[in-house]
Protein backbone atom coordinates (compact mmCIF):
# COMPACT_ATOMS: atom_id res chain seq x y z
CA UNK A 1 0.00 0.00 0.00
CA UNK A 2 1.06 3.59 -0.65
CA UNK A 3 2.57 5.39 2.35
CA UNK A 4 0.87 8.52 3.68
CA UNK A 5 3.58 11.18 4.04
CA UNK A 6 1.26 14.13 4.61
CA UNK A 7 2.26 14.47 8.28
CA UNK A 8 6.01 14.40 7.67
CA UNK A 9 8.48 17.15 6.83
CA UNK A 10 7.80 20.89 6.57
CA UNK A 11 4.55 21.61 4.70
CA UNK A 12 2.40 24.73 4.64
CA UNK A 13 -0.04 26.91 2.70
CA UNK A 14 1.26 28.32 -0.58
CA UNK A 15 0.14 31.48 -2.39
CA UNK A 16 0.16 31.87 -6.18
CA UNK A 17 -0.55 35.42 -7.40
CA UNK A 18 0.96 35.27 -10.89
CA UNK A 19 -2.27 36.47 -12.54
CA UNK A 20 -2.45 39.69 -10.52
CA UNK A 21 -1.83 42.78 -12.70
CA UNK A 22 1.33 44.78 -12.08
CA UNK A 23 0.11 47.71 -14.17
CA UNK A 24 -3.38 49.23 -14.33
CA UNK A 25 -4.97 51.54 -16.90
CA UNK A 26 -7.54 54.28 -16.38
CA UNK A 27 -11.13 53.32 -17.07
CA UNK A 28 -10.39 49.59 -17.14
CA UNK A 29 -11.48 46.80 -14.86
CA UNK A 30 -9.16 45.48 -12.18
CA UNK A 31 -9.18 41.71 -11.75
CA UNK A 32 -6.78 39.21 -10.25
CA UNK A 33 -6.82 35.70 -8.83
CA UNK A 34 -5.07 34.36 -5.75
CA UNK A 35 -4.65 30.60 -5.63
CA UNK A 36 -4.26 29.26 -2.10
CA UNK A 37 -3.17 25.63 -1.67
CA UNK A 38 -3.02 23.89 1.70
CA UNK A 39 -0.11 21.47 1.42
CA UNK A 40 0.09 20.93 5.19
CA UNK A 41 -1.17 17.67 6.65
CA UNK A 42 -3.93 19.41 8.64
CA UNK A 43 -7.03 21.46 7.92
CA UNK A 44 -6.64 25.24 7.87
CA UNK A 45 -9.53 27.19 9.42
CA UNK A 46 -10.82 30.76 9.37
CA UNK A 47 -8.67 31.92 6.47
CA UNK A 48 -8.47 35.66 5.79
CA UNK A 49 -6.90 36.92 2.56
CA UNK A 50 -6.33 40.70 2.34
CA UNK A 51 -4.81 43.09 -0.18
CA UNK A 52 -2.72 45.75 1.54
CA UNK A 53 -1.27 48.91 0.04
CA UNK A 54 -3.72 49.30 -2.85
CA UNK A 55 -3.98 52.99 -3.82
CA UNK A 56 -7.71 53.51 -3.26
CA UNK A 57 -7.68 56.88 -5.02
CA UNK A 58 -7.17 55.06 -8.31
CA UNK A 59 -8.46 51.52 -7.69
CA UNK A 60 -11.89 50.80 -6.24
CA UNK A 61 -12.08 47.18 -5.13
CA UNK A 62 -15.34 45.41 -4.42
CA UNK A 63 -13.63 44.05 -1.30
CA UNK A 64 -10.09 44.14 0.07
CA UNK A 65 -10.58 41.12 2.34
CA UNK A 66 -12.06 37.68 1.67
CA UNK A 67 -12.58 34.76 4.04
CA UNK A 68 -12.89 30.99 3.90
CA UNK A 69 -14.14 28.77 6.73
CA UNK A 70 -11.77 25.85 6.11
CA UNK A 71 -9.38 24.40 3.58
CA UNK A 72 -8.55 20.69 3.71
CA UNK A 73 -4.91 19.69 3.99
CA UNK A 74 -2.97 17.02 2.16
CA UNK A 75 -3.65 13.34 2.73
CA UNK A 76 -2.99 9.95 1.19
CA UNK A 77 -5.83 10.56 -1.28
CA UNK A 78 -5.11 14.26 -1.93
CA UNK A 79 -1.37 14.60 -1.68
CA UNK A 80 -1.22 18.17 -3.00
CA UNK A 81 -3.89 19.48 -0.63
CA UNK A 82 -7.08 21.40 -1.35
CA UNK A 83 -7.02 24.51 -3.55
CA UNK A 84 -9.20 27.62 -3.36
CA UNK A 85 -9.14 30.57 -5.75
CA UNK A 86 -9.92 34.05 -4.41
CA UNK A 87 -11.08 36.54 -7.06
CA UNK A 88 -10.47 40.23 -6.43
CA UNK A 89 -12.23 42.63 -8.79
CA UNK A 90 -12.71 46.37 -9.03
CA UNK A 91 -12.43 49.42 -11.23
CA UNK A 92 -9.56 51.77 -12.12
CA UNK A 93 -10.42 55.45 -11.83
CA UNK A 94 -9.10 58.20 -14.06
CA UNK A 95 -5.42 58.89 -13.43
CA UNK A 96 -3.73 62.27 -13.35
CA UNK A 97 -3.69 64.05 -16.69
CA UNK A 98 0.00 63.33 -17.07
CA UNK A 99 -0.48 59.59 -16.50
CA UNK A 100 -1.87 56.95 -18.82
CA UNK A 101 -0.84 54.03 -16.64
CA UNK A 102 0.22 53.46 -13.04
CA UNK A 103 2.35 50.79 -11.46
CA UNK A 104 0.90 49.52 -8.22
CA UNK A 105 2.78 47.95 -5.30
CA UNK A 106 0.81 45.97 -2.75
CA UNK A 107 1.03 43.03 -0.36
CA UNK A 108 -1.06 39.91 0.07
CA UNK A 109 -1.71 38.98 3.71
CA UNK A 110 -2.98 35.49 4.55
CA UNK A 111 -4.07 34.58 8.09
CA UNK A 112 -5.33 31.18 9.23
CA UNK A 113 -5.57 28.76 12.14
CA UNK A 114 -4.38 25.16 12.15
CA UNK A 115 -2.75 22.51 14.29
CA UNK A 116 0.09 20.01 14.37
CA UNK A 117 0.33 16.61 16.07
CA UNK A 118 3.50 15.03 17.45
CA UNK A 119 3.09 11.28 17.90
CA UNK A 120 6.33 9.28 18.13
CA UNK A 121 6.76 6.05 20.07
CA UNK A 122 8.45 6.60 23.43
CA UNK A 123 10.09 4.16 25.81
CA UNK A 124 8.29 4.51 29.15
CA UNK A 125 10.75 3.58 31.90
CA UNK A 126 9.80 3.39 35.59
CA UNK A 127 13.44 3.33 36.64
CA UNK A 128 13.50 -0.38 37.44
CA UNK A 129 15.10 -1.00 34.06
CA UNK A 130 17.17 1.14 31.74
CA UNK A 131 16.12 1.85 28.21
CA UNK A 132 18.40 1.26 25.30
CA UNK A 133 17.77 1.95 21.64
CA UNK A 134 14.31 0.75 20.53
CA UNK A 135 13.49 -0.23 24.12
CA UNK A 136 16.11 -2.96 24.44
CA UNK A 137 16.15 -3.56 28.17
CA UNK A 138 19.39 -3.29 30.18
CA UNK A 139 20.13 -4.02 33.81
CA UNK A 140 20.01 -1.08 36.19
CA UNK A 141 23.76 -1.17 36.85
CA UNK A 142 24.80 -1.09 33.20
CA UNK A 143 24.92 2.67 32.57
CA UNK A 144 22.96 5.91 32.54
CA UNK A 145 19.17 5.90 32.46
CA UNK A 146 18.83 9.14 30.46
CA UNK A 147 18.29 8.95 26.73
CA UNK A 148 19.92 11.39 24.35
CA UNK A 149 17.57 13.92 22.72
CA UNK A 150 16.12 12.59 19.49
CA UNK A 151 15.70 14.90 16.48
CA UNK A 152 12.65 15.09 14.22
CA UNK A 153 12.31 16.60 10.74
CA UNK A 154 8.72 17.84 10.90
CA UNK A 155 5.13 16.69 11.29
CA UNK A 156 3.62 18.10 8.07
CA UNK A 157 3.20 21.75 9.14
CA UNK A 158 5.28 24.96 9.33
CA UNK A 159 5.41 24.48 13.11
CA UNK A 160 7.23 21.39 14.32
CA UNK A 161 8.57 19.69 17.40
CA UNK A 162 12.20 19.27 16.43
CA UNK A 163 13.64 17.38 19.41
CA UNK A 164 12.49 15.18 22.28
CA UNK A 165 14.40 14.24 25.41
CA UNK A 166 13.01 11.54 27.71
CA UNK A 167 14.10 11.64 31.37
CA UNK A 168 12.86 8.90 33.74
CA UNK A 169 12.94 9.46 37.52
CA UNK A 170 13.46 6.38 39.68
CA UNK A 171 11.57 5.50 42.83
CA UNK A 172 8.39 3.83 43.98
CA UNK A 173 6.22 6.60 42.52
CA UNK A 174 8.21 6.99 39.33
CA UNK A 175 7.75 9.91 36.96
CA UNK A 176 8.79 10.49 33.40
CA UNK A 177 9.72 13.92 32.05
CA UNK A 178 9.51 14.78 28.36
CA UNK A 179 11.34 17.88 27.12
CA UNK A 180 10.46 19.11 23.64
CA UNK A 181 11.88 21.87 21.46
CA UNK A 182 9.69 23.65 18.88
CA UNK A 183 10.60 25.50 15.68
CA UNK A 184 8.84 27.59 13.05
CA UNK A 185 10.30 26.78 9.64
CA UNK A 186 7.49 28.13 7.49
CA UNK A 187 7.35 31.17 5.22
CA UNK A 188 5.34 33.25 7.68
CA UNK A 189 5.21 33.77 11.43
CA UNK A 190 3.36 32.41 14.44
CA UNK A 191 0.78 34.69 16.05
CA UNK A 192 -0.32 32.37 18.85
CA UNK A 193 0.30 28.88 20.19
CA UNK A 194 -2.07 26.81 22.32
CA UNK A 195 -1.58 23.44 23.95
CA UNK A 196 -4.11 20.70 23.11
CA UNK A 197 -4.25 17.02 24.12
CA UNK A 198 -1.18 15.47 25.78
CA UNK A 199 -0.99 11.76 26.64
CA UNK A 200 1.59 9.01 26.90
CA UNK A 201 -0.37 5.89 26.03
CA UNK A 202 -3.10 5.79 28.68
CA UNK A 203 -1.15 8.09 31.00
CA UNK A 204 -2.33 11.73 31.20
CA UNK A 205 0.50 14.26 31.01
CA UNK A 206 0.83 17.58 32.79
CA UNK A 207 2.45 19.89 30.23
CA UNK A 208 3.43 23.55 30.11
CA UNK A 209 5.39 26.01 27.99
CA UNK A 210 8.55 27.36 29.55
CA UNK A 211 10.92 30.03 28.32
CA UNK A 212 10.68 33.20 26.27
CA UNK A 213 7.14 34.58 25.69
CA UNK A 214 5.59 31.86 27.90
CA UNK A 215 3.33 34.09 29.98
CA UNK A 216 0.79 31.26 30.39
CA UNK A 217 1.48 27.57 30.81
CA UNK A 218 -0.77 26.51 27.91
CA UNK A 219 -1.05 29.58 25.65
CA UNK A 220 1.35 32.03 24.03
CA UNK A 221 0.54 35.12 21.99
CA UNK A 222 3.41 36.37 19.86
CA UNK A 223 3.49 40.15 19.51
CA UNK A 224 6.49 39.99 17.19
CA UNK A 225 8.43 37.35 15.27
CA UNK A 226 10.46 35.54 17.92
CA UNK A 227 12.74 32.57 17.70
CA UNK A 228 11.33 29.48 19.39
CA UNK A 229 14.79 28.15 20.21
CA UNK A 230 14.47 29.18 23.88
CA UNK A 231 10.91 27.95 24.24
CA UNK A 232 10.42 24.45 25.66
CA UNK A 233 7.41 22.23 26.18
CA UNK A 234 7.84 20.24 29.39
CA UNK A 235 5.54 17.29 30.19
CA UNK A 236 5.40 15.16 33.33
CA UNK A 237 3.61 11.84 33.87
CA UNK A 238 3.48 9.24 36.63
CA UNK A 239 4.49 5.68 35.72
CA UNK A 240 3.60 2.33 37.20
CA UNK A 241 6.60 0.39 38.59
CA UNK A 242 7.08 -2.05 35.75
CA UNK A 243 9.47 -2.92 32.97
CA UNK A 244 10.26 -0.38 30.29
CA UNK A 245 7.83 -0.59 27.41
CA UNK A 246 7.17 1.26 24.13
CA UNK A 247 4.06 3.45 24.07
CA UNK A 248 2.73 6.24 21.81
CA UNK A 249 3.13 9.87 22.81
CA UNK A 250 0.55 12.42 21.62
CA UNK A 251 1.09 16.17 21.78
CA UNK A 252 -1.40 18.42 20.00
CA UNK A 253 -0.58 22.08 19.30
CA UNK A 254 -3.02 24.66 17.90
CA UNK A 255 -1.64 27.81 16.29
CA UNK A 256 -2.54 30.97 14.43
CA UNK A 257 -0.29 31.85 11.50
CA UNK A 258 0.14 34.62 8.97
CA UNK A 259 2.05 35.00 5.69
CA UNK A 260 2.79 38.08 3.56
CA UNK A 261 3.69 38.20 -0.12
CA UNK A 262 4.78 41.53 -1.63
CA UNK A 263 4.07 42.33 -5.28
Amino acid sequence: PEEDKSKTGIKEITIDSDTFPREVFAGRNFQGELTIRNQAGYEAKDLEVSLLGIDRRFIELETEKQTLTFLEGSSLYRQEGEIHVFNFAGKVNELLSSQSEKKNSYSILVKYSSKVEFSPTVCADSGLYLVGKNCNYKDIGSGTNSQRPESFGGQGAPLLISSLEVIPYTGTNSEIELRMTMNDRGSGSLKSLKLGRTTLGAIPLNCEFRGIAAEKSDYIQFKEKLSLDKLKLICLGRLEPTRAYPTPLLVELFYDYQMTVSK
